[in-house]
């Protein structure tokens, strides 16, 4: 199972219980806010995940 977990300091993907990327944010503040806001463009995560999976669902 994939899990995509938001952290205070950036994104972490899991494959079970395995972490397989990370996003790191560059103003870990801000960048934390305006994610739970919304308002973040999430595009690298977004493209790592088309690229490995064909179909998600996001929460």
């Amino acid at each position: 199972m994939l899990s995509v977990i938001l952290t205070e300091l950036g994104i972490v993907v899991f494959e079970e219980q395995k972490c397989i990327k990370t996003f790191p944010f560059s103003e870990p503040a801000e960048d934390y806010v305006f994610v739970k806001k919304g308002k973040s463009r999430l595009s690298d995560l977004t493209k790592f995940l088309q690229e490995k999976y064909r179909l998600f669902l996001i929460n």
